[in-house]
């Protein structure tokens, strides 16, 4: 009989401290993502590691409803705990205030959307786009690209740092770290089908998507110093500025034709967002934005 998400998980725990055996802490609890995502996930810690990965177990729920073997999910769990176990960040490193604000970098989520955690964590609103910038801590993992701790209240305390102390080393740390990316449409499109293809440089307008080298959290590329001047030069306009997703943002010129479209263009982007194609914790934003390259501000479309 399937279980329920949470009668499985309890089930998966014991089953995982049964395998393990007694030197190991295995719990689980629910997380609270971006956008007030909620995911359960496992933690498990061998009792020498300080710092342990947390396995969010909802893709892992959904194969279980369809075999119904719980052995194959205890397999995959025990096996992702131990390709990610060596993350290489002691309690020791977390706790010394000047190796974290080297470390630390920002991101942007929704205001709105996340009030709920906001005020637990250090963060900048930017006031009248709807967007705050908030802090974390990457490091690398076995099995997962790239991992993430989120600097909250707690850890601002921890290393006796500020708010804005964070933020200017954050605003220092985060384009050297994770430099910007910036591709057409256009050559992308050509590099699939192939050079040859020159119907596609005639008739496909210029649009840019503008991220970072990694591919993760890159819409923070547009609050980076120069990034949206020198995007605005290429173009020879001011940009409308389309939030894909938090990871990335769609730089459109803002000529004539765009101006009577702004709101068109505001409905495709939240119709997007609720289509289901960009994950809810990955959802930024439904407005469109606008960067004027004369006063070189950045205001939400109208």
């Amino acid at each position: 009989m399937i279980k329920e998400m949470d009668e499985f998980m309890d089930e998966a725990v014991r089953e995982i401290k049964q395998r393990l055996g007694g030197g190991y802490d295995v719990a689980w609890d629910i997380y609270h993502k971006n956008n007030g995502v909620l995911l359960r996930g496992i933690r498990i810690s061998d009792r020498a590691s300080n710092v342990s990965p947390c396995i969010y177990m909802e893709g892992i729920y959904m194969a279980y409803k369809v075999s119904g073997n719980m052995e194959l999910v205890i397999d995959d769990v025990i096996r992702i705990y131990q390709e990610n176990r060596g993350m290489g960040f002691s309690t020791g490193k977390i706790m010394n205030r000047e190796q974290m604000l080297e470390q630390v970098l920002f991101r942007l989520v929704n205001t709105k959307r996340n009030n709920g955690i906001l005020p637990g964590i250090p963060h900048r609103d930017l006031h009248g786009l709807g967007l705050s910038m908030v802090f974390y801590i990457p490091f690398q993992t076995g099995g997962f690209q790239q991992a993430s701790m989120t600097v909250n209240n707690r850890l601002m305390g921890i290393w006796g740092a500020s708010e804005a102390e964070i933020l200017e080393h954050a605003q220092k740390n985060t384009p050297r770290k994770m430099p910007v990316c910036m591709f057409s449409v256009k050559e992308a499109l050509c590099n699939i089908i192939g050079q040859e293809a020159d119907w596609a440089q005639e008739t496909l307008m210029p649009v840019y998507v503008l991220t970072n080298k990694q591919k993760i959290y890159g819409a923070g590329c547009m609050l980076y110093n120069g990034v949206l001047e020198q995007a605005a030069k290429q173009y020879g306009s001011s940009l409308y500025i389309l939030p894909s997703s938090i990871h990335e943002v769609i730089l459109l010129p803002a000529k004539a034709e765009w101006k009577s479209r702004v709101k068109e263009l505001a409905a495709m982007v939240a119709s997007i967002n609720r289509s289901g194609e960009v994950a809810d914790e990955e959802v930024l934003s439904d407005e469109v934005y606008y960067y004027c390259k004369d006063s070189h501000e950045l205001v939400i479309a109208s």
